[in-house]
């Protein structure tokens, strides 16, 4: 079974991310007035500029920051990512010819 992971309905970086995840976890929308039980483990993808979600004992947020711009951010964010990281370097790939020589 797959992990549903939160985001905003309004989101900017929270949402190009969902899109980025959808491959590997359930991604929803949840609303601000949306209310999901206590007894759910609830991730939650937030912009550092954008809609929050109350600390919980099942709430785990995950901010989305600008690497660029300091700044602090609430206490009850579980971990931090890059919001718009740059082009990942992936080794080229060798061609089946040279591989067998």
């Amino acid at each position: 079974m797959r992990r549903t992971v939160f985001y905003p309905v309004h989101a900017g970086a929270a949402g190009a991310a969902a899109s980025l995840l959808a491959d590997e976890f359930d991604m929803r929308k949840l609303g601000p007035d949306e209310v999901v039980a206590s007894t759910v483990p609830l991730v939650f993808l937030a912009d550092a500029d954008g809609p929050d979600r109350p600390p919980g004992s099942n709430v785990r947020v995950i901010g989305l920051v600008d690497p660029r711009r300091p700044g602090t951010w609430p206490e009850h964010w579980y971990g931090l990512l890059p919001a718009y990281p740059g082009p990942i370097w992936t080794p080229p790939r060798r061609s089946p010819a040279s591989v067998a020589s």
